[in-house]
């Protein structure tokens, strides 16, 4: 997987540096950045939308050299929470200690083709996906931990409305095929138990998460 990421990347390179430095000059490598904004649109609209799923990817990074019609993506994402506790048990005969852990991480490397109509554009890309996440849970001397690992591709299409110079907000929806790792593992007063399990899925996302984009010329020349 890590070598496909590679070659997608080395393939957008080398797509990119066959253009001469005049199309360099008219059309300046740009940089856009987005941010997931689905929750904040939906409270601003004071819409219900709790059963419609989103991107797990928080953060977008495009790269793109006009002139060839292709971008490279860096989509990012992820959550981290902790929690724990101390439980007197009646009679005060003991106390029981709780402890919680959960972590997510999501990436995505992809190519996309841009076709651009005035402020609307539309891109036609193949994503590169990597999903990691753990859950521990402790009580006292039992212990248990999942660990699971995702990894696959699949294409994206997505539309974009340009506001101005800068400003641009889009959605998009892909459908990855995925293979997944499973460990389980508990252990109790030093004995330890695992099993692990593996699978082959397929993920689908309509275009219902938007994105708010900010787009900076990298080498601008005056």
């Amino acid at each position: 997987m890590r070598r496909l990421t590679l070659a997608l990347i080395m393939l957008y390179m080398a797509s990119a540096q066959a253009q001469n430095s005049g199309d360099v000059a008219k059309n300046p490598w740009t940089l856009e950045v987005g941010l997931n904004s689905t929750l904040l649109t939906k409270q601003i609209l004071n819409l219900s939308l709790n059963n419609i799923p989103f991107s797990v990817f928080d953060y977008t990074i495009r790269v793109t050299e006009p002139s060839t019609k292709f971008a490279y993506r860096l989509g990012l994402g992820g959550n981290y929470t902790k929690s724990s506790s101390i439980n007197q048990s009646s009679g005060g005969a003991g106390s029981f200690e709780n402890e919680n852990r959960s972590e997510n991480i999501f990436m995505r490397n992809g190519l996309e083709y841009i076709h651009t109509q005035n402020k609307l554009s539309m891109h036609v890309g193949f994503d590169v996906v990597t999903n990691k996440s753990s859950n521990f849970n402790r009580s006292n001397d039992f212990k248990a931990e999942d660990k699971a690992i995702s990894r696959g591709f699949g294409p994206v299409l997505g539309l974009r409305y340009q506001f101005g110079k800068h400003f641009s907000v889009y959605t998009e929806g892909s459908y990855y095929r995925l293979s997944n790792k499973i460990t389980n593992s508990t252990e109790q007063v030093g004995f330890r138990n695992s099993t692990e399990g593996k699978s082959t899925t397929a993920s689908v996302l309509a275009p219902t998460t938007i994105y708010f984009q900010y787009k900076f010329n990298l080498n601008k020349i005056k």
